[in-house]
């Protein structure tokens, strides 16, 4: 909390190789401050340790979800999803309130499974991908599921802003978007899902880093843009070159210079 009241942080990113209970301080002085949190699952033995604090917070409609940004793999999602569901909170009283809220219909469900059919990942809806990742909505505002040669698959809650601010790249195919009701006090919102394919690379010399250095591009260009949904696909575009990098070099951490 000291560090915090000296720096005045603009995002907070952390991984799961904390204790439970540091996680669960993060988490509350960063929401009792404002200030935007990401955090990296770290590996399945770990990643659990969050739970604790998810269990002490109740999700209403009209707050904000605990995790800002949240940055799992396929393996890690089922995980949190599964352990979410044995402990009985996805049918809790509070869990319902801020899922009935989104008011998820037919046409959102439609336009998921276009999604998946156009940029060829059926998987996103016909192994339960797309409801896993919305059950977690009340408490995380933003999912980057990290997919490996799949690409990368997003889902979250942003603004309902009209931008035209162009496409970087074709690593993304068609966007699933449902605009949400308007809540007391709230500006207009929108749920927005949208697949970012990965590049064909020439080789892969090594796997290790190429999660970190996704997310770490991540952290850098959301820390650059303060309104980042407007810009979406550039910040995509640059985590995944980053992640890439990484596959293609003897360290954990390729060459990036030319993303900068």
């Amino acid at each position: 909390v000291d560090a915090f009241a000296r720096h005045q942080p603009r995002t907070v990113a952390f991984d799961a190789n904390l204790t439970p209970q540091v996680m669960s301080e993060i988490l509350q002085e960063c929401q009792r401050q404002g200030i935007p949190v990401i955090h990296d699952p770290t590996s399945l033995p770990k990643m659990l340790r969050i739970l604790p604090a998810i269990q002490k917070h109740q999700p209403a409609p009209s707050s904000r979800p605990l995790i800002t940004h949240y940055t799992p793999n396929n393996f890690e999602l089922k995980t949190l999803y599964d352990a979410l569901r044995n402990k009985g909170l996805l049918e809790t009283d509070h869990w319902w309130s801020f899922i009935d809220s989104l008011q998820l219909d037919s046409n959102w469900r439609n336009s998921v499974e276009r999604l998946a059919k156009r940029s060829g990942q059926e998987w996103i809806s016909q192994e339960g991908i797309a409801q896993m990742m919305v059950s977690l909505l009340p408490w995380v505002e933003n999912l980057w599921l990290k997919c490996g040669d799949k690409g990368v698959l997003y889902l979250g809650i942003q603004e309902d802003q009209e931008t035209n601010t162009p496409i970087a790249s074709n690593r993304t195919s068609t966007k699933a978007i449902h605009k949400l009701p308007l809540g007391e006090g709230q500006a207009p919102r929108k749920l927005v899902m949208a697949h970012y394919a990965a590049e064909s690379l020439p080789s892969i010399v090594s796997t290790t880093g190429a999660g970190d250095s996704f997310v770490g591009g991540l952290l850098s260009q959301l820390n650059r843009r303060q309104d980042w949904a407007e810009s979406i696909d550039q910040i995509v575009h640059t985590a995944m070159g980053c992640a890439e990098r990484s596959l293609m070099s003897e360290r954990a951490v390729g060459d990036v210079e030319a993303l900068r």
